[in-house]
């Protein structure tokens, strides 16, 4: 009888830490949401760089 008082009072500290993590991911969903903005702005300057190789790659193929 005292296993299961034990998993019960262990499942009842699980819960209280599974809702403090629950109310504070708002402000990890904002970070996550401004790291996807900054991550979109690279990805398109890494296309643009990424044609400026391939040209000099074919003027270097021509060669």
């Amino acid at each position: 009888m005292d296993e299961l008082a034990d998993i019960g009072r262990k499942l009842d500290v699980g819960i209280e830490v599974l809702k403090s993590i629950k109310g504070d991911t708002s402000a990890l969903v904002i970070e996550i949401r401004e790291h996807n903005k900054e991550q979109k702005g690279f990805n398109q300057e890494m296309r643009e760089h990424n044609k400026r190789l391939e040209k000099i790659l074919e003027k270097l193929a021509e060669k």
